[in-house]
Order: structure tokens, then C-alpha cells, then sequence
């Protein structure tokens, strides 16, 4: 068994099944850790914990970032006490930043609709998947043709989410159109490089091409915000938000809740529903 905790952290993680990506992630920022606090992770306190953070910060990294990697050291200590390494975790008692409140910023429906209509195909369809399903840009890469479910009563799409968790998302007669104009292959990966018409494409590249597009349109908005577009319409359609989070892949409502904006032509009424059912009189009960 090797000696060190960050290795050794690594192997249980992968026996647990979690994804490469993730793993890749928790190690990257124990490394980090461990060589700007100067000593062993295991022998670090809280101070020490406070003065990483302080230097990501230094570095330029916001709060959010810098509360997640928290959340890996946080992580890392608790499987250290369970395996009898460490009897406290240093992340208590250590300056943590809260972690933001985060705002859903849908792209209007004018702007999208505008980039839409003057994308070219692949890019047109990558906003297509998006907005019509609600698919993250490393699902928009990862989604294979075996994964289109385009028989039976109800089409759907398998999708590969964050964390190798696959979800089944409704597949609409537009997003079929969308798909077929753009041409799906008989196996593979829908979208493809452009060199070679086989492999697929980076979820970086998959942003990029969205991104480049809407800002040359002179559109501030991202390839993400179709996808708070998406969670905010299917909310409004439905107002069934589990229903929402189930086709976005969240893992609690809490989460969906940060995509999903609030309409606020309803408030005024709704505020002045309030005001009357306070003054009205209070009816006798009937005798």
C-alpha cells in the first residue's frame, strides 16, 4: 500500500467509481495544497488551510473557485479520519469563503433566437441541444448517435452527465428536426471534428464555437445560459421543478433553483393578493 495519502485517497476514490474527471480534480488541488502550505496535508492546521486560500486569492481565483477547493480539502480529511490517518480535519476552524449566491442568467428569447437562426449547422445545432434539452457542453460532446432514441412512442436522448451519470431527456419533434438537418451518422459521435469527420470534439471546443458565435453577434451571453434558458422555460411551462431538475441532471432542486428564473409580471399581483387577504375583514363563523 503506498505511503502517501494523496495516492492513496486517489485509489479509494477510483474504487468508489468516481469519474476520471472529478478524481483529477480532488488530486490537482490536494497537490496544490500540500506544496503552498509546505508540509504534509496530514500535519497541516487550519492556519494553514487559511493562508492557501489566502494565496489562491492572491492568484486571482474568486470565491466560488476557492470555496469548492475547500470542499476537495474537506472531503480529503473526512476519508482521512475514516481511515484512521488524521484525527481532525484543519478545514474546520480554517477562513473559508461562503460560497456566492448565485443568480439564473437566461439568454433572452430575442437573442437566441437571433443567434440561432444565423448560426451555421454545427454550430446551430449545438444551441439546438442546448436550449431544446438543456444539455451541458461535455454532454453536447460525449452524445453519440446509440445515445438518440428516435423510435417508439416516446424519443428520447441518453445523455452522459457530469460524473458518468447517465439521465434520459425527452426528445422533441424540433430537436429531432434539428438533428436530422444537421446529419446524423449511423454510429458515432454526433457532433465530429471538422479534420476528420470521425472523432468527436472537446467539451472546450463545443463552448468555444458556441461562444465565438454569440459574441460576434455582439451577444454578452454564453452557451450555458441556453441551457438557464432552457431550465427557465420548462419551469415556467410546467412549474414542476423536479421535473426540471430531473432533465438538467442535478443532484438536489436547491441546484435547479439557480437556473430557473422568476417571472416578476406575476409579483405585483401576487403582492397585492397578500395585502387583501391581510385587511379583509374576518368572516363570522356560521352559526
Amino acid at each position: 500500500m503506498p505511503s502517501d495519502p494523496i495516492t492513496r485517497y486517489v485509489q479509494w476514490m477510483r474504487t468508489k467509481g468516481l469519474s476520471t474527471s472529478l478524481i483529477a480534480r480532488r488530486s490537482s488541488v490536494l497537490r496544490a495544497a500540500e506544496y503552498q502550505m509546505g508540509v504534509g496535508l496530514l500535519k497541516a492546521s487550519p492556519e494553514d488551510v487559511t493562508r492557501f486560500l489566502a494565496a489562491e486569492q492572491k492568484r486571482g481565483l474568486s470565491d466560488a473557485t476557492r470555496h469548492i477547493y475547500a470542499g476537495h480539502l474537506r472531503t480529503f480529511y473526512s476519508w482521512a479520519i475514516r481511515a484512521g490517518l488524521s484525527r481532525r480535519n484543519p478545514v474546520i476552524g480554517a477562513a473559508v469563503p461562503k460560497r456566492p449566491r448565485y443568480l439564473p442568467r437566461p439568454i433572452a428569447d430575442q437573442q437566441l433566437h437571433r443567434a440561432f437562426t444565423a448560426a451555421e449547422p454545427r454550430t446551430r445545432l449545438i444551441l439546438a441541444l442546448a436550449s431544446m434539452a438543456g444539455l451541458r457542453a461535455v454532454e453536447i460532446a460525449r452524445l453519440r448517435r446509440e445515445d438518440i432514441i428516435d423510435h417508439g412512442d416516446e424519443p428520447s436522448i441518453l445523455v452522459h452527465g457530469k460524473g458518468d451519470k447517465p439521465r434520459m431527456v425527452s426528445l422533441s419533434p424540433q430537436l429531432l428536426a434539428e438533428l436530422l438537418r444537421y446529419g446524423m451518422p449511423k454510429r458515432g459521435p454526433i457532433i465530429r471534428r471538422l479534420d476528420d469527420g470521425k472523432h468527436p470534439v472537446s467539451p472546450s471546443l463545443i463552448s468555444s464555437v458556441a461562444n465565438r458565435h454569440l459574441h460576434e453577434l455582439g451577444i454578452s451571453d454564453t452557451l450555458h445560459s441556453c441551457r438557464h434558458w432552457s431550465a427557465t422555460s420548462l419551469y415556467r411551462d410546467t412549474r414542476d421543478i423536479r421535473l426540471v431538475q430531473e432533465t438538467l441532471g442535478h443532484s438536489s432542486p436547491a441546484v435547479t433553483a439557480i437556473y430557473v428564473a422568476y417571472s416578476s409580471e406575476k409579483a405585483p399581483a401576487a403582492m397585492e393578493r397578500l395585502g387583501v387577504r391581510l385587511l379583509a375583514p374576518i368572516e363570522a363563523p356560521a352559526t
